[in-house]
């Protein structure tokens, strides 16, 4: 058990060190673009900031990698990944609200002016859609706190195709876990919405832009709704001995990557066909 948490530990944190190499030796020599490098609008807006913002998340990337082998030495439980999946969130949390705020730093620009050159329209983000999240987020954390005394102290947590549980934890792990995991990534996506909300976007990025907010507030919306539907799926064989069919799991899947796609590419195909009008 602990050699499985060590290794998708130093997985996770793998990932970082080579995303954060790349941002550093690749990604920021680059022009801002929408293939390579940590990609968010305030980013594009000039070559200085998309450097420093690649630079920083690949020194951030790097120190974190070195942490959780670190960590390692003495955590060797679900923790330490909990640990991995969280600081690599708020990395992503924290240079996203960074590049927000030296945009005037950096470009050495004020926000607006009486005579501007060109007036750049600038990215809408909904906030009835953020509430709307965090409403079903509150809902699901008052669900645990009602389930989950009523749960046994060891928990079968993950089950194979014919629905025979394989994997199991202890309950206090189990939600301390599922609970930071799920604020972790509800604030990761807030805070990326938040860096995106009202800044301006270049024409060139205009399409990258409207899919990447689009995606991203519908996954705000995902996370707690997919993360009630485990929970549900978990308490139901846990504690009155319901196993939900895995063809129903292979359906909620596919049903979301479906809708993430179809959000993905919808810009890009009103766009095209702006154009050819």
């Amino acid at each position: 058990m602990d050699k499985m948490y060590l290794f998708v530990a130093y997985s996770i944190g793998l990932i970082d060190l080579v995303a954060g190499l790349i941002c550093i030796f690749r990604a920021s020599k680059l022009k801002p673009n929408t293939y390579l490098g940590f990609r968010i609008p305030a980013a594009f807006l000039s070559q200085k900031i998309w450097s420093r913002i690649n630079t920083l998340s690949g020194i951030l990337g790097t120190i974190n990698f070195t942490v959780i082998i670190i960590l390692s030495l003495f955590i060797q439980s679900i923790y330490l990944v909990v640990y991995a999946i969280l600081s690599t969130m708020l990395i992503i949390s924290a240079l996203s609200i960074y590049s927000k705020r030296i945009i005037e730093i950096e470009t050495g620009r004020e926000m607006g002016g009486e005579h501007p050159v060109e007036v750049l329209p600038t990215i809408s983000v909904s906030k009835s859609r953020i509430l709307l999240g965090w409403v079903i987020t509150i809902v699901l954390l008052a669900i645990i706190s009602v389930a989950m005394s009523q749960m046994p102290d060891t928990l079968a947590v993950h089950f194979d195709a014919r629905g025979h549980p394989n994997f199991f934890m202890r309950r206090d792990e189990y939600i301390i876990s599922f609970i930071s995991i799920t604020l972790g990534g509800m604030i990761m996506v807030t805070s990326v919405l938040y860096s995106i909300k009202d800044m301006p976007s270049l024409k060139e990025f205009e399409a990258y832009n409207r899919s990447l907010v689009s995606i991203l507030q519908l996954v705000l919306i995902i996370i707690p709704l997919l993360y009630t539907y485990v929970y549900i799926t978990i308490y139901l064989h846990n504690v009155p001995g319901i196993t939900i069919p895995i063809i129903i799991d292979v359906v909620v899947v596919l049903a979301i990557i479906t809708v993430l796609i179809l959000f993905a590419i919808r810009p890009y195909w009103l766009r095209k066909t702006s154009i050819k009008k």
